[in-house]
């Protein structure tokens, strides 16, 4: 028999790559089983997920922000989203449905709730977002990337973890790339990768022009990774061979060769970085909701694992200040990378196969439930 599944992701790398690494655990778990994607036309989504060789169903989805007419629009494009998903599974066989969170999944937990497909969802923040809590009483189970107490929540929370961490974790016992592939002269300098985000950061890229005439001055390499629209605004910038500035790297690859991260607090680069037991400078944005960045953060500070700065009121000077004082304190390093392993989960992808297969197989999970982590 052969299984199907619809996996409803999108946005940002950070609900992506989660769904995408579960993907390929699914199909190595079972090379015969069907899988396909939907999410946005006009997002990250629509370019990366048929580049990963999978089936992509695009939906023209506004979401409910701004005036009372945008919103109106989004109600109606929300409608119109349903309906795409009702013709789909009118005509293709389906035995479970996997949201990503991100409201992109609205109209797929919608029609499914109508044909009655079994549903999956996975939570990669410390704190749950509006479209996976709208939707829990109506799934037979949530993954969760952190450990989560809500208080009735309608279905089973099970802490598996966050799949990418899968595919950090291959990396974390191999050799390191030479600094060289990165454009570097000084091979025996600390690498430090400075990244926020899959979409970058305007306002951490306007810090960062103002810092690196000070990290011009250190005997550090740094991988300043900008974003696709962050990276012209750095013409003109004057800096010596110990920088390297570009618009997009693979996260996992410089996460791994660098000695320090200062990253954005996103689920899925937590996620990485705790497998990889890569100590970092965690910058939650300020400009998403539930503040669930800052969350994330807080969980990796308070096991020790990163440094978490505000945004608010940082400036060149202050980063500067906390790399140097980190960057060339083995000490404080090791013991950062070592707090990262209590928060690493390196099975994270066969946990949550082993639970979709549970939900396919209509097989109980009771509280006393615990993935194989």
């Amino acid at each position: 028999m052969t299984y199907s599944i619809l996996i409803a992701t999108g946005g940002t790398g950070g609900h992506i790559y989660p769904a995408l690494a579960f993907a390929d655990a699914m199909k190595a778990n079972d090379p015969t089983i069907d899988i396909s994607f939907v999410g946005s036309t006009s997002r990250m989504e629509s370019t990366i997920i048929p580049d990963h060789h999978y089936p992509f169903i695009g939906l023209n989805l506004v979401v409910p922000s701004g005036s009372l007419v945008k919103k109106i629009h989004a109600a109606l494009s929300l409608v119109n989203a349903t309906f795409t998903m009702l013709r789909y599974f009118k005509t293709h066989h389906c035995d479970l449905v996997v949201g990503f969170g991100n409201y992109i999944e609205t109209p797929m937990i919608l029609a499914a709730i109508r044909f009655h497909i079994p549903i999956m969802l996975h939570e990669q923040n410390a704190i749950m977002g509006k479209a996976n809590r709208m939707a829990l009483k109506h799934a037979a189970v949530c993954a969760t990337s952190y450990p989560m107490d809500i208080e009735n929540p309608g279905c089973m929370l099970i802490h598996t973890g966050n799949p990418q961490a899968s595919n950090a974790a291959k990396l974390r016992n191999t050799a390191k790339n030479p600094k060289s592939d990165y454009g570097f002269d000084h091979e025996n300098w600390p690498m430090v990768t400075i990244v926020m985000g899959s979409l970058g950061s305007e306002s951490v890229n306007a810090l960062l022009k103002d810092a690196i005439s000070l990290f011009n001055e250190n005997p550090i390499n740094y991988l300043i990774v900008t974003g696709k629209d962050g990276f012209a605004s750095f013409d003109g910038v004057h800096h010596g061979s110990n920088i390297v500035i570009r618009p997009y790297v693979d996260g996992i690859s410089a996460f791994h060769d660098s000695d320090l991260v200062v990253s954005r607090a996103g689920a899925t680069a937590c996620a990485e970085l705790f497998a990889l037991h890569k100590p970092s400078i965690l910058i939650p944005s300020p400009y998403v909701p539930n503040d669930h960045q800052s969350k994330n953060a807080l969980a990796a500070f308070d096991r020790g694992a990163a440094i978490m700065l505000r945004e608010n009121g940082l400036d060149a000077a202050s980063l500067n200040h906390t790399i140097n004082g980190l960057i060339h304190d083995q000490n404080r390093l090791n013991q950062m990378a070592s707090a990262c392993t209590t928060l690493a989960t390196a099975n994270a992808a066969k946990a949550m196969v082993e639970l979709a297969w549970k939900v396919i197989h209509h097989e109980r999970i009771d509280e006393t439930y615990q993935c194989i982590r």
